[in-house]
């Protein structure tokens, strides 16, 4: 009995504790229900929020445009408060700023501060009117772009009517926009800003929280570079201006004014043409013009064989002797004994013609490859090219490449295969060539250096290729920078760095005894006694820069600020 007792005891007192049991689980279940449906609920509630407070911008952007674009002078929008949040209107939010480089300094096209619209949810996230579009930032920091901007990019013209703001201070609710003042800024004619835009690139840098959407948004409307200044909350988009100037048409072309040319005693131009044959089978024709802005002073038995175009002063010492037209526009001094020769009609009134600057492409080409290049398919990653330590010989095929500096050792020895292709190289800083160098072209194609700094080509240094084609080795140059071929070099190619407007270019530099095959663009100071230039008259049927290099492509600009007053109701 007393066994039996203590189980049935036993199972009495375990009935009360399975209920509280069964109790705990339901009361525990509940609460996970509910913490979980309370969570779902905010979150779905947050979104809803969201995607009102979107529409409400959105709605906000549609009235703007109408009084931004002159299609309406006042407007009403209810900026409805999702939770509790509100909009805050914000004059100093986010900046612009428009630069044209096109050699020296950038010039400021405009520089201003858009403004914004904001809400602020209770999770940190951001919805805000800025430029003419909606943005979005997430607390994490992450920005997308809920409705464009007005920022308009087709078939190279870009027109962009910015919509800023002018108000501080509270919206939530009815609020009026009505029309404010409204500038251009480009075109401008009286302060000499006109298209089509004729050299450089045209950089825009948005400074703003929403950046990255920014930067995003020119990535996928344009064909520009873009980079980020992440620090800083600045996205920058570029766009260059096509190059689309006259073919290079003299064996020296220099558009600076203010220059001087000497071409010292038995100094020599001639031409040839290499579509025909080399310099050999070519020769000795009379195209080897010159074409300068500055003055030419031309000693004793200085030659050219062909035509000059000078916009300055002319003196021509005894027994200088030009074979073709004489076209100039200052003083002109004619020695007489034992005298002067000008084959060819002599006129006044020269007209020389009008080179690019290439200042902002170069730019653009450094930014472009130190991204993107083909460094990795050449033997050891060739970011700075030495052959000391890089390779000798070295061969080098069709691609782009970003090089940090270009230094060819004493004998060094560089192939360039282009294989009827383009060899596009650009060099953040020196090309060097040290004395008896060797850069060859070999096969059909095009070569072109893009420089940042200077070029030295020490002596007996050879740039050549066979057929003495001028066309297919071309060297870009900023035209505040130097090139100086020192003696006994030989350089078959085009030195290309005109200045803008009427500013000198490159500073070129020979010594004696130096044999050129095709053309300067530039500032050339002098050609020394016993140098031969000889002007390759194919290069008059080459583009200075190939068709491929001038993307992403700018040459119309329509920029003007639009501004609306936003205030409350």
């Amino acid at each position: 009995m007393g066994s039996a007792g203590r189980g049935l005891g036993s199972r009495v007192q375990s009935a009360p504790l399975g209920l509280a049991l069964v109790f705990a689980m339901v009361i525990i279940g509940t609460t996970t229900i509910v913490a979980l449906g309370a969570d779902s609920i905010t979150s779905t509630q947050d979104q809803l929020d969201l995607e009102r407070t979107e529409n409400s911008l959105t709605q906000f952007d549609s009235q703007a445009a109408m009084v931004a674009l002159g299609q309406s002078s006042t407007q009403e929008v209810n900026l409805v408060a999702a939770g509790e949040g509100g909009y805050t209107v914000d004059d100093d939010a986010g900046r612009m700023i428009i630069t044209h480089r096109a050699g020296g300094s950038p010039k400021t096209l405009y520089d201003v501060e858009m403004g914004a619209v904001t809400y602020e949810g209770s999770d940190e996230t951001r919805v805000a009117y800025q430029g003419g579009g909606v943005w979005q930032k997430s607390g994490t920091g992450q920005s997308v772009m809920v409705s464009p901007p007005e920022f308009h990019y087709r078939e190279a013209t870009l027109t962009l009517p910015l919509v800023t703001i002018n108000g501080e201070g509270s919206v939530t609710g009815t609020t009026a926009i009505s029309a404010g003042s409204s500038t251009q800024y480009y075109p401008d004619p009286a302060n000499g800003r006109e298209n089509p835009l004729e050299s450089g690139e045209i950089v825009i840098t948005v400074e703003s929280e929403y950046y990255r959407a920014w930067g995003e948004y020119f990535e996928t409307r344009t064909e520009g570079s873009v980079s980020y200044d992440h620090p800083n909350d600045t996205a920058q988009l570029s766009l260059t201006v096509p190059i689309d100037g006259p073919s290079v048409g003299g064996a020296v072309v220099s558009s600076g004014t203010g220059t001087s040319l000497s071409l010292k005693k038995d100094a020599a131009i001639d031409s040839y043409d290499s579509s025909a044959g080399n310099y050999t089978t070519t020769g000795g024709g009379g195209g080897g013009q010159i074409y300068t802005a500055g003055a030419v002073q031309m000693k004793k038995d200085a030659t050219i064989n062909g035509g000059l175009v000078v916009d300055d002063e002319l003196t021509m010492k005894n027994g200088a002797r030009i074979a073709g037209d004489l076209d100039y526009g200052g003083p002109l001094t004619l020695h007489s004994s034992p005298g002067t020769h000008v084959g060819g009609a002599v006129s006044s009134g020269a007209t020389v013609p009008e080179m690019t600057a290439v200042d902002g492409l170069i730019d653009q080409k450094r930014e472009s490859f130190d991204d993107t290049n083909d460094n990795g398919a050449h033997s050891g990653n060739i970011t700075k090219l030495e052959t000391r330590g890089t390779c000798n010989p070295c061969n080098i095929t069709a691609g782009q490449y970003y090089l940090t500096d270009f230094d060819l050792e004493d004998d060094g020895q560089l192939y360039l295969k282009p294989g009827g292709n383009t060899i596009e190289i650009i060099v953040d800083g020196d090309f060097i060539t040290q004395n008896d160098a060797d850069i060859e072209v070999i096969g059909d194609g095009r070569v072109e250096f893009y420089v940042e700094r200077g070029v030295e080509m020490k002596s007996k240094t050879a740039v050549t290729n066979e057929g003495d084609d001028a066309p297919q080795f071309w060297l870009y140059m900023n035209h505040d920078k130097d090139v100086d071929f020192k003696a006994n070099s030989v350089f078959v190619g085009v030195v290309y760095g005109p200045g803008p407007d009427d500013t000198p270019g490159v500073q070129i530099s020979t010594k004696a005894s130096n044999q050129l095959y095709g053309a300067l663009v530039g500032d050339v100071d002098e050609v020394k006694n016993g140098n031969y230039m000889h002007y390759d008259t194919a290069l008059t049927d080459s583009q200075p820069v190939a068709d491929e290099t001038t993307l992403p492509a700018l040459t119309y600009l329509h920029i003007s600020t639009n501004e609306i007053n936003v205030t409350a109701k």
